[in-house]
């Protein structure tokens, strides 16, 4: 099997685990729990590695632009909007509609385009 698709299968199963820390922080009362916050800090950071980890091994393999690299820059573009919209979800004191429906979307677009770089990898392209 593909190395550079070997980190991907990682690290959207860390993205997975990811999306259920965020339902049980969705569903616990203000202030969060410090460990679901933390934990959900860190798998931030888990991710952005493994993404990182993906850039660098097609690097290797190829100098030239992919369909997959650029989904994978849509998806660290989008880790990092939804890190934005987290920290502010985070300091407000109530919840807010406008800020979970911009972290949802930016998970959203994240899950996607890890798919799609899968199936772009799989296809190499």
């Amino acid at each position: 099997m593909n190395p550079v698709l070997i980190s991907l299968l990682v690290t959207a199963a860390f993205f997975a685990v990811a999306i259920v820390l965020g339902f049980k922080l969705g569903r616990s009362p203000k202030p969060y729990p410090k460990i679901l916050v933390a934990a959900k800090i860190v798998l931030f950071f888990v991710i952005a590695y493994g993404i990182g980890e993906c850039l660098t091994r097609m690097q290797g393999a190829t100098t030239e632009t992919s369909l997959s690299k650029v989904l994978l820059f849509i998806a660290l573009g989008s880790l990092w909007a939804s890190l934005a919209s987290g920290i502010v979800m985070i300091c407000i004191k109530k919840k807010n509609r406008g800020w979970i429906l911009t972290h949802k979307l930016t998970m959203f677009l994240m899950a996607l385009s890890f798919v799609a770089a899968g199936v772009f990898l799989l296809l190499k392209r």
